[in-house]
């Protein structure tokens, strides 16, 4: 988990975030403190930069992990244990900081948005990036992915999350859907920062 902060960190820079913030809103620098302008400007850009840097940060992992060259050759169980116990460490850790649990759309003026919707993204991520490297059908991953969100619930219902946030038959904090409105402008931030870098 640490390793993904590092790299959570260094995708800040790689992206040029605070360029864009700098030239889109005057602010250049990032911290906690930003929520406050997050919420007077109203819009995605500070989540949207969030979503790129852990985006970036699993990508700039797996890209670096030089086990992953060869992913492709790997033994199915293996691929699975990985995929698995990765995708369940970065769970727990977003459970852990949704302790509070707070409403999700609270999130929706800050700078970070909500734990839940960023474990979405990132299990999202992993299901595309394993799928690039490894001949699998992406339903096997889907299945392994959907396992890892069943187990994570066990440990929410323990914890005492509440039903419909990382638990229970509806999800309403949780469902995959809920990207739907966001995906396409998340895609087409993704490009225009790519292009800054070029």
């Amino acid at each position: 988990m640490l390793d993904f902060v590092v790299h959570h960190e260094i995708a800040h820079d790689i992206r040029d975030h605070l360029g864009l913030l700098d030239e889109e809103r005057g602010v250049a620098e990032l911290g906690e403190i930003l929520s406050l302008h997050a919420a007077e400007e109203g819009d995605d850009l500070y989540r949207f930069i969030e979503f790129d840097a852990d985006i970036e940060a699993l990508d700039l992992q797996m890209s670096e992990m030089g086990k992953f060259a060869e992913i492709a050759a790997w033994p199915d169980a293996e691929i699975e244990d990985m995929f698995f116990l990765q995708m369940l460490a970065m769970l727990l850790v977003r459970e852990i900081l949704d302790q509070t649990h707070e409403p999700v759309i609270d999130y929706d003026i800050r700078t970070h948005p909500a734990p839940v919707r960023r474990a979405l993204i990132y299990s999202e991520t992993m299901v595309i990036s394993f799928c690039d490297r490894h001949p699998a059908e992406r339903n096997w991953f889907e299945n392994i992915h959907d396992q890892v969100w069943y187990e994570a619930s066990i440990v929410a219902q323990t914890h005492g999350f509440p039903e419909g946030r990382w638990r229970g038959s509806k999800m309403e904090d949780a469902r995959f859907d809920l990207l739907d409105p966001i995906r396409p402008s998340l895609i087409d931030f993704r490009k225009k920062v790519g292009l800054r870098g070029q």
